[in-house]
């Protein structure tokens, strides 16, 4: 069953030589239906009618971009549908980012409020030490740590 698809292909906003091939064979017969166009300094975006799956899509754009070397962070959806289809696999620091934002969540999650005190005994801070590893102490767990041992 065709379905309304949104595409969004970060980067460059001219449309790549192997880029058309694939929203033709996506839309088919539905072509004239298929609308897109730039996204200011960001990339472009394309709404077509087709049958495809966002994966399948994604793995057209994906096994393109292994040939031209054209690596650009893709999103595609269904328009009526909240599941996304993502490639942001050949974006060089992605995974390097969502790792230090994921932990910058946990950081924050844990971290006692700005005018909290730590009470803690040298003894207790070398436990949590020993069970959370140094860099995981709060920032007060820190400064009661150094605030002991000077």
């Amino acid at each position: 069953m065709k379905k309304a698809m949104v595409i969004i292909r970060l980067g460059t906003t001219t449309p790549l030589t192997k880029e058309m091939p694939i929203i033709i064979a996506a839309s088919g017969s539905d072509l004239e239906k298929s609308i897109g166009g730039g996204i200011q300094e960001t990339g472009l975006i394309s709404m077509i009618y087709t049958d495809w799956s966002p994966d399948k899509i994604i793995k057209a754009f994906a096994q393109v971009a292994e040939v031209t070397e054209d690596i650009l962070p893709l999103i595609v959806f269904e328009l009526n549908n909240p599941a996304i289809g993502i490639n942001l696999n050949h974006v060089s620091n992605f995974k390097q980012m969502a790792e230090d934002f994921l932990k910058s969540i946990e950081d924050t999650q844990n971290e006692p409020a700005p005018n909290h005190v730590v009470n803690l005994s040298l003894d207790e801070l070398l436990d949590l030490v020993n069970e959370k590893g140094l860099a995981n102490l709060t920032a007060a767990e820190l400064t009661r740590l150094k605030d002991l041992t000077k």
